[in-house]
This record gives structure tokens, C-alpha cells and sequence, in this order.
């Protein structure tokens, strides 16, 4: 009996989750009674200031979505981009990675658009993907300069890792950037055809798409002035916000620059999709990382715990927002 493309998703994503249980069960065993009173001692002041810290994260992203959006001429309320935001945020609990959440936005706003414009509707969510993980991968590769002294000290295992990330995300930054260029690489003849073929059977989606990353390359200094709101703002919040969380388990003496590293390298390992919302791979690198600078091991798990709890119950929060209606059509031209 053949299996279904339903069945075939339900099976991944319970084999995604029972992977990221499995790494969190791998880290906590038998250190759960000392990770549990590492939890249960935190500094309720430290602990609210990482929760502002990763609010204002988000908020971030939403406003750089937003942005998007309104430079596609599509008129949209910055509560209801919000909304669609911590909607996706909901669904990255269910759809592996943590781009799965974009999927989920791309429905919502899709059934939300005019025809016309649901093409670059969904782009929007692509380019602001894009943006935020230059910002991302551009944070991580000056941090990793800055901090060149304390990985030196790393044990050769640990630096081929650190440098096997580095390598990746400098050919992300290329590859991504080269996307800006698309116009040049159509030029190629092969690529040419291949373009031509599938504008044939997608009813011109490529040409449209093409289309829409022109009218974004015609605002390049808004893109780049995002992507470097994304690495400054954005992901350094993130990585403050486990700064926090260390300075509430009582540990002051890690450096800020390293932590906000450590944040961006375990969000790019979570970026990948091998489990729900990156739960277990980014605990993983977060744990190893800070182990590797002298954090106690189980203070380490701790706060990759408490990390992970901050995630989830902000996208659990984001199921709220699916009670809230809206217009079946509030998206239209300028």
C-alpha cells in the first residue's frame, strides 16, 4: 500500500520530535536533580529582563516583515503583520526547522491577498528570511574574529566544528548574496531554459518572482540597513537574552561577545530542519559551546533548558492570536 504525502509528514514530523526529545534526554540524564535546582534558583529579575530581551527580538523581525511588505505596495496593519507572525511562530512547534514557521505565515497571508499579489505576498517571507540570516551569519563571522583567542583554546574536535559552521556560513553569505544578482546569472543559457520551462507550467511564478526581487533591489539601502538591524538588534537580543540567563543562575564572569556567539552559531545549527522550531539541536550547541568557555556543565544544560522554555512558551502564546478574526481580504495595491 503506498503511503500518502499526508501520512509521509505526520511520520516526519514525529521523528523530528522524537529527535529533539532524545537530544534534551541525552543532555539532562543524570544531571536533572542539579539542572532542576539550577532552574529553580534563578533570579526572577534576570530571568524577566532575558524575556524583554527576546520580545524585543521578535518585534524586530516583525517590524523588518512589515517593512517588506509595505515596500511590495501591500497595505497591512503592523497588528495584523504581527498577529501572522506569532501565528507562525505557533506552527514552527509542528513544522521541523526553524523556517517552518514561515510556511505557516506564507499560508495566512496567501488566503489573505489578492490574487495579484500573492505571489509576492509570500516573497516577502522569503526576503525577510534571507535578510535575517545575512544578519545572522554576518554577527557570527565578526564575532568569531573577535573571539579568535578564546576558540584557539578549544580542543582541536571542537575548533574543526566551530570551523566546519564558519565555512558554512561564509558560502551562505555568498550563495544568498548572489541571489541579488539574479539578472546576470538568468544569462546563462541553461538556466535560461530551466527559468522559461517552469514560467510555462507555474503560470509565470519565476517571471513574478524575478519581478519582485527587482522592485526589493530598487530599495537596496532599506535591505541592507535591515540586514545590519538584524545582526545588531535582532540577533545580538537573542544572544543578551542568554546572557541573562547565565547572570541569573549566579555566573558573572562570561563574556558578553562570547555568549552572543554562542546564540548565533546554535540559531544557525536550529536554522536547519531536523527538528521542530531547531528544540534539541540549538540546546546542543548552546551547551557545548558554553561548556567549552568553563560554565559549569549542568549550569550550561540549565540554561539551554530555560532557553528553549522562553521559545516555547512564546510560540505556544502565539496560538492565542489564531482566536483573533480578521478580513478574509485586507491586503490590497497601492
Amino acid at each position: 500500500m503506498k503511503m500518502t504525502e499526508k501520512n509521509k509528514n505526520i511520520i516526519s514530523s514525529i521523528l523530528r520530535f522524537t529527535i529533539a526529545v532524545s537530544i534534551i534526554f541525552f543532555l539532562t540524564y543524570g544531571n536533572k536533580k542539579l539542572i532542576l535546582q539550577t532552574i529553580q534558583s534563578v533570579n526572577p529579575k534576570w530571568f524577566i529582563l532575558a524575556i524583554i530581551f527576546f520580545f524585543l527580538s521578535f518585534t524586530i523581525c516583525i517590524a523588518r516583515w512589515y517593512s517588506l511588505l509595505r515596500l511590495q505596495n501591500i497595505n497591512i496593519s503592523f497588528f495584523e503583520t504581527f498577529s501572522l507572525g506569532m501565528k507562525g511562530m505557533f506552527f514552527s512547534l509542528i513544522i521541523p526547522g526553524a523556517v517552518g514557521g514561515d510556511l505557516a505565515k506564507a499560508g495566512f497571508i496567501s488566503a489573505k491577498t489578492n490574487k495579484g499579489m500573492k505571489t509576492k505576498a509570500v516573497f516577502s517571507i522569503l526576503i525577510d528570511r534571507i535578510l535575517g540570516l545575512l544578519g545572522l551569519f554576518i554577527l557570527a563571522a565578526v564575532l568569531g574574529i573577535i573571539n579568535f583567542k578564546e576558540i584557539a583554546k578549544f580542543a582541536s574536535s571542537a575548533k574543526i566544528i566551530v570551523f566546519v559552521i564558519s565555512i558554512g556560513i561564509i558560502i551562505a553569505i555568498i550563495g544568498i548574496g548572489m541571489i541579488f544578482f539574479h539578472r546576470s546569472i538568468e544569462k546563462i543559457r541553461i538556466l535560461k531554459i530551466f527559468l522559461e520551462t517552469t514560467d510555462k507550467y507555474t503560470n509565470g511564478m519565476p517571471s513574478r518572482l524575478m519581478e519582485a526581487l527587482d522592485q526589493y533591489r530598487k530599495s537596496y539601502v532599506k535591505l541592507i540597513l535591515w540586514i545590519f538591524v538584524s545582526a545588531i538588534f535582532v540577533h545580538t537580543s537573542q544572544g543578551v537574552a542568554v546572557y541573562c540567563l547565565i547572570n541569573g543562575t549566579g555566573n558573572y564572569g562570561q563574556k558578553i561577545n562570547y555568549v552572543i556567539l554562542t546564540s548565533s552559531l546554535a540559531n544557525a545549527l536550529g536554522a536547519i530542519p531536523i527538528t521542530p522550531s531547531g528544540l534539541g539541536t540549538r540546546d546542543i550547541a548552546i551547551t557545548s559551546l558554553l561548556t567549552l568557555s568553563g560554565l559549569n556543565k549542568e549550569k550550561a544544560i540549565s540554561v539551554s533548558i530555560m532557553n528553549t522554555g522562553l521559545i516555547i512558551l512564546f510560540n505556544l502564546s502565539g496560538g492565542i492570536f489564531l482566536l483573533f478574526k480578521t478580513k478574509k481580504k485586507i491586503l490590497h495595491t497601492n
